[in-house]
């Protein structure tokens, strides 16, 4: 078929025009071709119903451009809020392949404010189609058919006037002398479950109830108490009101709803009389239903076929004085009637409850002309019967399966769960419950994005996606979620479809297995092996650092102590005293990273004293050390807020004061710009673990927190910033990479805890806890004047296996009034003391090869019980050296000498 000629097209505008109505059509509406053989063809009359010609065969690119032209003339020719109707004119429409009907349904199924559509000059085919699909689809509006435009039209017409006489709260609208008036109320309708009921006022006293949905058995308590309130408030009078019911709307009713609404009409005529019972626009189900039901009635009760039809009834009932002869639409004649009466008599007599179908037969004479009716009655109703008691059995199996799956998920320690597409629970067993941590009524409906954790919430989602797509089950699925109470849990799941009778998607279900304990013995497996590492890496690290150490101290013994015995030798304006100064600097700035050395090989601390961290600070900032920071930072502010009534501690105030010094210098150099040092102190009880410590001894802790408000810390920087020789400052321009990796050492030596808060350019905070002390600080007496230290020529022997240092001790001996011998073994010195009185030892405690410090020591006092000893070492305390004091020997001396350490300790030793 050719699309339509202009004869076509004028023909559709006179036919619209002649309707009366005003026509709208723009340039772009008009025959517009789509696609190789289809054209589309639009009008809007009257602002509200829009038309349609289409013509040639329809595909689905086709359909999806005519779509979105049919969407552009309802924007531009209807209002946006107005309900309109669509009129599809299908004269010149040769046909549509499957998809694009398809695709044209859905379109129309999701349109606003249409109130119809009416197909016309159809094909008896098409008609068919259309009323197929009315019952396999839903949809929000009207499906009419007509037979030619003109006719369409004027239905549509009739829809809309219908539509804007919907009336509002209270209001009457009457028409002509058989034309309802009708008084609505909102406080009159109710709505239960999947049903609804509003009662209207017609003509007076004609009680009119529209029900909607499907009638079940508990509605009907409800449905009479409500019409008993209306009933009072409409003020009809018993005896002298009509019942008119619409069945437009009503989808159905269960066997026992029927029967329970009917003894409930029955109860209510009691109280009520009514005059006559009339139901319009019903079903053959429900004309079935009333009719059975109605012999038997106490009130008159009629069918009709729509709303006229039943006032009509009423009419003629007034005009004769009487209520009409009973009778259905459809005007069945006089002589039939009371024999459809008699035979509705009998059927009403079936007990549908009872299993034995003789027991109509028994009632029945088999001579009476309606028998064979009857025994085909009662066939079908012992096939009914059978296919019920199938029923039951099926149903009671189904039920005990259900049991016994629903036995089997209670008990189970997996949780269990259902969702529809959108991600809210549909079933849950016990077992979820727990493991989500949501009581079950909380849980019924819950989204799955409301307990997952937000950063999980992504990948879940996409595995919901892949399962839907694929259709293939995904297992091990690792999830993070957050209970009810805020609690972290690890779960392991399973996601497979759950699909319709179709194959579709409709939901998804699987198995939920609490692995939290697994995760957090993972994590805390690899919190130990990362701990076992670092404590390992930190060990070698110690060890090669405390070789290093040892073998650099004794190297730096010319850089420190000889510039010591030179500046004695000089005179007070020799020009060589600065320079020799400059290098004795240097060398105990060598010495000071050697110490630092030294720490963190962590060796063991010097003897502690009781300190108070307050007065540590403050000696720090008046120290020559933090006037040197300042002057480098000039930018750089310190505010410093001790803690009254601060407990004190026992501690090392040198490696303390260097952990302060430290951990101010990297915050100054972490403000380039300047900015403010917060130093603060603080006593703390602590009895839970602080953040990277798995548990801490309770107690009373000194707390010292330094702040800054510099460039911060990524995590990275925070993983790795205690370990030796990291460190972000360009190489050569500050530090050694040794502050924190020493700060850390100090801390742990202490029995201590550190703790650090950091982020990009948000500054940090680093926190250190130290066991809090009860005892005083002592008092010492202040040291002797350098010049009151010297010897009086008292004997002292030098064991020490490296010739420079024997030397150099023995010079400065001598310098300071002793007479110095030496020897280069602890074999040597033992044999020495055999033959040599001796004041006094200076033993170095590491000699190899043969015997360390300690063994000779321990040989020497066999031959001279009390010998008077003090230990040098390149070292710090160790439990050797600690065992030779606990034999007599006194102080520990570190290398590079001093010539003033040296002097003090000699001398406090001699006068013991």
């Amino acid at each position: 078929m050719p699309h339509p000629k202009k004869s076509d097209e004028q023909n559709y505008e006179i036919i619209l025009r002649k309707t009366g109505l005003s026509v709208h059509r723009e340039p772009e509406w008009r025959r517009t071709i789509i696609g190789g053989n289809h054209r589309a063809d639009f009008f809007v009359l009257n602002k509200n119903i829009l038309v349609s010609c289409p013509s040639g065969i329809v595909t689905l690119p086709d359909i999806k451009q005519s779509n979105a032209l049919n969407q552009k003339v309802r924007l531009q020719g209807i209002p946006k809020e107005a309900p309109y109707v669509q009129i599809e004119n299908y004269q010149q429409l040769q046909g549509a392949t499957l998809d694009a009907r398809k695709y044209f349904i859905n379109y129309l199924k999701n349109r606003n404010h249409l109130q119809a559509v009416i197909f016309c000059n159809t094909s008896a085919l098409f008609n068919f189609s259309i009323k197929l699909g009315k019952r396999i689809y839903s949809f929000k509006f009207d499906i009419h058919l007509a037979s030619d435009l003109a006719e369409a039209v004027q239905l549509a017409r009739q829809i809309l006037a219908s539509e804007n006489q919907t009336p509002k709260d209270n209001l009457r609208i009457r028409k002509g002398p058989v034309s309802p008036g009708i008084i609505r109320n909102n406080n009159w309708a109710l709505t239960l479950g999947d049903f609804s009921l509003r009662f209207e006022l017609i003509n007076d006293n004609i009680f009119h109830p529209v029900p909607s949905g499907y009638l079940r058995t508990e509605y009907i308590d409800p449905i009479f108490k409500l019409q008993k309130k209306v009933f009072a408030e409409m003020d009809l009078k018993d005896g002298k009101y009509y019942l008119l019911s619409n069945q437009k709307a009503l989808k159905g009713a269960t066997l026992k709803a029927r029967r329970n609404f009917e003894i409930a009409l029955r109860k209510w005529h009691k109280q009520h009389p009514l005059r006559m019972l009339i139901f319009y626009n019903t079903n053959w189900v429900l004309r079935a239903a009333i009719n059975l039901a109605r012999i038997n009635a106490p009130y008159d009760v009629h069918i009709a076929d729509d709303l006229s039809a039943a006032l009509e009834l009423i009419e003629s009932a007034k005009k004769q004085g009487r209520q009409p002869a009973t009778k259905t639409a459809g005007n069945l004649q006089d002589k039939n009637q009371n024999t459809i009466d008699e035979l509705l008599h009998l059927l009403a007599a079936i007990s549908w409850d009872a299993q034995d179908p003789g027991t109509i037969i028994r009632k029945v004479d088999p001579l009476h002309p309606l028998y064979p009716v009857v025994e085909a009655v009662s066939l079908i109703k012992m096939d009914i019967d059978q296919l019920l008691q199938a029923r039951d059995n099926s149903e009671k199996a189904l039920v005990e399966s259900r049991e016994k799956y629903k036995s089997i998920l209670d008990n189970i320690e997996e949780g269990y769960y259902e969702v529809d597409l959108s991600g809210n629970i549909t079933f849950s067993n016990p077992s979820l419950c727990t493991i989500l941590g949501y009581p079950a009524a909380k849980l019924q409906g819950m989204n799955f994005r409301k307990f997952c954790a937000k950063d999980h919430i992504a990948s879940i989602f996409k595995t919901f996606i892949q399962v839907y797509r694929t259709g293939q089950p995904a297992d091990g699925i690792d999830w993070k979620l957050v209970q009810e109470d805020g609690a972290e849990r690890f779960i392991e799941t399973s996601i497979s479809a759950i699909q319709d009778g179709n194959e579709k998607p409709i939901g998804f279900k699987g198995i939920v297995r609490d692995i939290t304990q697994r995760i957090q013995s993972e994590k805390e497996k690899e919190k130990l092996e990362s701990n076992l590492r670092h404590a390992q890496k930190m060990e070698a690290i110690g060890t090669l650092a405390g070789g290093v150490a040892h073998d650099l101290n004794n190297i730096l013994s010319g850089l420190v102590s000889y510039p010591d015995l030179l500046l004695m030798k000089l005179p007070p304006d020799s020009p060589l005293k600065k320079p020799i100064q400059t290098i004795q600097k240097s060398g105990e700035k060598a010495a000071a990273i050697v110490q630092d050395l030294l720490t963190l090989a962590r060796r063991g601390l010097p003897d502690l004293s009781i300190l108070n961290l307050n007065a540590l600070i403050e000696e720090h900032l008046n120290s020559p050390e933090y006037n040197s920071l300042l002057t480098h930072h000039p930018l750089v502010s310190v505010i410093f807020r001790p803690a009254e009534n601060l407990l004190n501690m026992s501690a090392s105030g040198v490696h303390i004061s260097k952990t302060i010094m430290n951990l101010m210098t990297n915050a100054a150099e972490a403000m380039p710009k300047g900015g403010t040092i917060t130093i603060a102190t603080e006593n703390q009880y602590i009895d839970t673990p602080l953040p990277g410590y798995e548990k801490i001894k309770t107690g009373e802790y000194v707390m010292l927190r330094i702040e800054d408000t510099g460039t911060g810390m990524t995590k990275e920087d925070r993983e790795r910033i205690f370990e030796p020789f990291y460190t972000k400052k360009k190489m050569g321009k500050s530090g050694s990479g040794l502050g924190m990796a020493m700060a850390w050492g100090v801390v742990h030596d202490h029995n201590g805890y550190i703790e650090i808060k950091s982020s990009p350019d948000k500054g940090s905070a680093i926190s250190i806890y130290f066991p809090a002390g009860n005892s005083d600080i002592s008092t010492d007496a202040p040291n002797a004047p350098y010049d009151l230290i010297n010897g009086k020529k008292e004997t002292i022997l030098v064991v020490d296996d490296i010739q420079e240092q024997r030397e150099l001790a023995a010079q400065m001996l001598t310098q300071l009034g002793y007479t110095a011998c030496t020897v280069s073994s602890g074999e040597e010195a033992v044999e020495y003391i055999k033959n040599n009185p001796t004041d006094m030892l200076i033993l170095d405690m590491i000699m190899t090869p043969g015997m360390d410090g300690l063994d000779t020591y321990k040989e020497i006092i066999k031959i001279n019980p009390g010998q008077k000893a003090i230990i040098a070492t390149g070292y710090s305390t160790s439990d050797r050296i600690k065992q030779a004091q606990a034999l007599g020997a006194g102080a520990c001396l570190k290398k590079p000498y001093l010539i003033e350490g040296l002097a003090r300790a000699v001398k406090e030793e001699i006068d013991k």
